[in-house]
């Protein structure tokens, strides 16, 4: 299951599907975290029905669909994507955002593990090369992240 906090869902996730303005709340008043959202037990069509009072079929249908859709783009943790050293302007839209605030407060030589929530890093999209899903939908990275020069 997606390792989230209510407040990572709010965030990332729930945006994206299209609920009521109080939906946030719904989901922080049910704890609804990366478990229970991709526990079918927990995050179903009754629960979406009675829980967050969406009353469309078709919505219900499409957030459940949204759901399996996470589910299927699931990668192991620990899955290295890239090793590769990269140059790149600081601050100009050119990397993930994780990089360009963590970077700006690094030193030469610096290394950090950074952390990154989805709307930091590859957001709803994900990263594909070559029609291969690399990091999933949605997902929250780790890097090892060293400053080797700066020009």
């Amino acid at each position: 299951a997606r390792n989230w906090s209510v407040n990572d869902i709010n965030a990332c996730w729930l945006p994206e599907q299209g609920l009521t303005p109080l939906a946030p709340e719904l989901f922080k008043a049910f704890n609804i975290d990366g478990k229970k959202l991709m526990n079918p037990k927990k995050f179903n069509k009754q629960f979406i029905f009675e829980g967050l009072g969406v009353l469309k079929e078709a919505k219900i249908n499409n957030l459940v669909k949204a759901v399996q859709d996470l589910a299927l783009t699931e990668k192991k943790s620990g899955t290295v994507f890239d090793k590769n050293r990269f140059t790149f302007r600081l601050g100009k839209g050119m990397s993930i955002q994780a990089f360009d605030l963590a970077l700006a407060k690094m030193k030469v030589g610096e290394t950090a593990i950074l952390v990154s929530r989805c709307d930091y890093a590859y957001g709803k999209k994900g990263l594909r090369s070559a029609g291969k899903v690399l990091v999933p939908p949605y997902a929250t990275v780790e890097f090892d992240l060293t400053l080797v020069e700066i020009k």
